[in-house]
């Protein structure tokens, strides 16, 4: 393999462990906004980031709560991150005890 073929694996490795504590830092900063014990944050598409909360107490709330939360958290994540985000989706997600998905609900953040 060139050395230069190396050095773009590099950057790439770099880029991606970068992103990863991105996400890592942002999934705890909104645990502790939100008040929320179990968060996920992925980012797909493209760039659009999804945060998951599981079982939260949001899970038996109304769908008007659900996207006010969606849209507070959508604007959380544009304002803590460095790079733009086309989107940001968020799931209530309620799982069991066996880890099984038994009630998903999607949002998008406005």
């Amino acid at each position: 393999m060139s050395k230069r073929a190396l050095w773009i694996l590099a950057g790439l490795a770099l880029c991606a462990s970068c992103r990863f504590r991105e996400m890592m830092a942002l999934r705890e900063q909104i645990a502790a906004q939100f008040h929320e014990s179990h968060v996920q944050v992925n980012v797909i598409n493209k760039g659009t980031v999804v945060v998951s909360f599981i079982n939260s107490p949001l899970n038996a709330a109304s769908e008007e709560t659900k996207q006010k939360r969606a849209d507070e958290v959508a604007k959380f994540v544009v304002a803590n991150l460095e790079h733009p985000v086309p989107q940001v989706r968020v799931f209530f997600v309620a799982q069991s005890e066996a880890g099984t998905v038994t009630k998903l609900d999607r949002y998008t953040g406005r």
